[in-house]
């Protein structure tokens, strides 16, 4: 697992591009990690500014 270095997006080791931002910069280095299931009544997300479902990254090195 991988994160996206500009969104926090979780993705698979083989992913070249993130799904959410279209960037190609990852890291494997990261700690914390937030589950979205529901963006729009996430207070969590809103306040981290994630606007869509999936595995987030919170602290990435």
């Amino acid at each position: 697992m991988k994160a996206c270095v500009n969104c926090g997006l979780i993705s698979e080791e083989d992913v070249k591009e993130c799904p959410r931002c279209s960037s190609s910069e990852f890291t494997e280095k990261y700690s914390d990690m937030l589950i979205v299931i529901n963006a729009d009544e996430s207070e969590i997300a809103r306040n981290l500014g994630i606007t869509g479902i999936g595995q987030y990254a919170l602290k990435m090195r």
